[in-house]
């Protein structure tokens, strides 16, 4: 019983950054002994729920703006999610809005360099940090910066720090 009420516990604080009510403790626990549940239904649940949306957005402006949302910013994203943008699509406007490129330095060469450190981890060579600001200037930077959220790099980085997060191992 304490390993699954663990595993309650440490969804409600993963999924929704909180901790689980002491009925939500209890529903579930009940529900994952029982064999009525699995644990993937119980984080499927609070993965579709409107709470965990409300989440993720307040997490993007956090991580990405650096504060707290206004009501109608968050309630405008949060309809986004609910109607079918993609949490990427979403972080993707993030990182390119005019807001995100102002406060990492205000050009394209420092908003791409900032790109680099936070979503590949790492420092861009010449010829991509080139590449890519003549791409924001070509295409624009809500292209660019779902290009860089969506490459490869860095959807293994994000896979890598969720084993590291959740499993504390490497993948």
């Amino acid at each position: 019983a304490a390993e699954i009420q663990a595993f309650v516990s440490q969804s409600y604080i993963d999924f929704l950054g909180r901790p689980a009510t002491t009925a939500e403790l209890s529903t579930w626990t009940s529900s994952l002994q029982s064999g009525s549940v699995s644990t993937f239904e119980i984080v499927r649940a609070l993965a579709d729920s409107p709470e965990w949306t409300a989440f993720v957005v307040d997490q993007m402006y956090l991580d990405t703006l650096g504060r707290r949302p206004d009501a109608a910013g968050r309630n405008f994203w949060i309809g986004r999610l609910q109607n079918g943008t993609t949490v990427a699509a979403a972080a993707a406007s993030f990182y390119g809005s005019s807001e995100y490129i102002a406060n990492e330095g205000g050009t394209y060469g420092a908003w791409i360099r900032d790109l680099y450190a936070e979503l590949l981890l790492r420092s861009p060579d010449g010829g991509g940090l080139s590449f890519w600001v003549s791409q924001a200037n070509l295409r624009g930077p809500g292209n660019v910066a779902f290009d860089f959220y969506q490459s490869q790099e860095s959807r293994e980085t994000r896979v890598n720090l969720l084993y590291q997060t959740f499993l504390n191992r490497g993948p």
